[in-house]
C-alpha cells in the first residue's frame, strides 16, 4: 500500500513541469489527486487521462481555476471537497517564471508574476485552510526557489515574489499553532520544465551566460558537472515532505539547488 493512501492532495500548475510529476508520483503511492490549472479543460482533460494511467489506486480528477482569483479559488477548494470529502494535501506549484535582465521586466510582467506567484499561493492556502481546520490535520507545501534566498541576476523580480512566499511559509506554522496542520516549502534551483526551456536547456545563450559565470563555484555532485534538475527530483522532496516521515519539518524550506546558494560569491 501506498504511503499516500486514503489521502487527497490538491496540486496547482498540476497539467505540466514540476506540478505534473508530483502529480504522478503522488498517484503512485496511492493518493487520489485533483489537478488544478487555468490551461484549457483540453489540456487538462489530457494531463488528467495521463496522470491516471500511474495511479496505484486513488482517483484523479481535473480542475480549470485562476488561482490569482481569490473567489475562484475558494470556489474550486469546496469542489474538490465535496467530490473527494477532504483535502490533506495543498501543493502550490502554480507559478510563472520570467527573466528580468538587469531588472528590464515591464510593469505587466512583473504583475503577472506578483498576480500568480504570490496572490495566487496565498489565496489557494486560504482556500484549503477551512478543510484542513475540520480534520485538524493537513499539508501545505508552497513551491518557492533558491532564488528566495540567494541573489541571481536576472532574476530580482522572480526572487522578491519566491521570497514572498517564504515568509508566507515562515508564518503560517505560527498561526495554525495546534491545529495539525504543517507548512512547508520548496526551493529548487534549476529545474528544466517547458516553462524554464528557454533558459535551462544546455545549449542556449542564457545557459552558457551562467556556466561560464558560476563555473566550478558550482558544487554538483554529477561528474559531468549538470546541475539542471528533472521535475521527478522536486516531486520525490514534495512527496517525503507530505509523510509522517518528515513530521517535525514545518515552517521552513528544502533547498535542493546541489549547494549552489550556499557557494556563490557576494
Amino acid at each position: 500500500m501506498g504511503v499516500l493512501q486514503g489521502k487527497v492532495a490538491m496540486i496547482t500548475g498540476g497539467t505540466t513541469g514540476i506540478g505534473f510529476a508530483i502529480a504522478r508520483r503522488f498517484t503512485e503511492e496511492g493518493a487520489d489527486v485533483a489537478l488544478v490549472s487555468e490551461r484549457s479543460i483540453e489540456q487538462i482533460n489530457q494531463a488528467t487521462k495521463t496522470v491516471s494511467t500511474a495511479a496505484a489506486a486513488g482517483r484523479v480528477a481535473g480542475y480549470r481555476c485562476d488561482v490569482r482569483d481569490r473567489a475562484d479559488s475558494k470556489s474550486t477548494a469546496e469542489k474538490i471537497v465535496a467530490e473527494f470529502g477532504r483535502i490533506d494535501i495543498l501543493i502550490n506549484n502554480a507559478g510563472i517564471y520570467t527573466l528580468d535582465a538587469a531588472c528590464a521586466a515591464d510593469e505587466s510582467a512583473f504583475k503577472t508574476m506578483v498576480d500568480v506567484n504570490i496572490h495566487g499561493t496565498y489565496n489557494m492556502i486560504l482556500a484549503v485552510l477551512p478543510a484542513m481546520k475540520r480534520q485538524v490535520s493537513g499539508s501545505i507545501v508552497n513551491i518557492s526557489s533558491a532564488a528566495a534566498v540567494r541573489g541571481a541576476g536576472g532574476h530580482a523580480c522572480y526572487g522578491a515574489t519566491k521570497a514572498a512566499i517564504l515568509a508566507i511559509t515562515h508564518a503560517l506554522p505560527q498561526e495554525l499553532r495546534g491545529m495539525g496542520i504543517r507548512v512547508t516549502a520548496i526551493g529548487p534551483g534549476a529545474v528544466r520544465t517547458d516553462m524554464t526551456a528557454a533558459v535551462h536547456t544546455p545549449q542556449s545563450p542564457a545557459m552558457q551566460q551562467v556556466k561560464a559565470r558560476v563555473g566550478a563555484l558550482y558544487p554538483s555532485p554529477d561528474p559531468s558537472g549538470e546541475f539542471i534538475l528533472d521535475p521527478a527530483n522536486v516531486a520525490n522532496i514534495a512527496l517525503w515532505l507530505c509523510t509522517e516521515q518528515s513530521w517535525g519539518v514545518n515552517g521552513t524550506m528544502i533547498l535542493a539547488d546541489h549547494g549552489l546558494s550556499n557557494s556563490w560569491s557576494a
